[in-house]
């Protein structure tokens, strides 16, 4: 979509450099918990959310590999065997507790900065509402300012009425 292309043709230092705001997060990881050093499903969710909540809102850009304060770890951190592997990992998750249908409204090359290897997901906005798996519940997440938000049940209808169907 031409969303996706301007927005990829920002690079993705200079958007380190600008830092998180309301279209672009940073998480250190994809799946590893650095403080109990083990894989951690509340961090996948945490990412998970934030996929959502830009698909669900007006799309934009979360780096996987960076700290909140911009600070570039990596992808090493994740302990996957290779890259592929984690981006397996990411395309199995984001099918499972998504949607496959979803896949098409992102974009998430692997790229150097730093002598470092960070995960760059563009999102454009989703054409219909991307709710996000969790036990037996699902949520809608969307972007609010530089957070996001879990829409209460009562809000949902209006939001997905406004946001999704107002040209319906």
């Amino acid at each position: 979509t031409s969303y996706l292309r301007s927005r990829e043709q920002i690079s993705t230092t200079e958007i380190i450099e600008k830092g998180e705001n309301e279209s672009v997060e940073f998480k250190s990881t994809l799946r590893w918990n650095l403080y109990s050093d083990k894989k951690d499903k509340a961090i996948e969710k945490a990412a998970l959310k934030t996929l959502s909540a830009f698909m669900n809102s007006n799309g934009g850009i979360l780096i996987i590999g960076i700290n909140d304060e911009g600070e570039i770890l990596g992808l090493s951190n994740d302990r996957f065997e290779n890259n592929d592997k984690l981006l397996l990992h990411l395309t199995s998750i984001i099918k499972k507790r998504i949607g496959a249908i979803f896949l098409q409204f992102l974009r998430f090359p692997i790229e150097p900065i730093m002598g470092k290897s960070v995960l760059r997901i563009d999102f454009s906005p989703s054409t219909i509402p991307a709710y996000l798996k969790d036990d037996n519940s699902e949520h809608l997440f969307i972007r609010n300012g530089s957070s996001r938000t879990d829409l209460r049940l009562r809000k949902v209808y209006d939001y997905v009425s406004e946001r999704f169907h107002r040209n319906v």
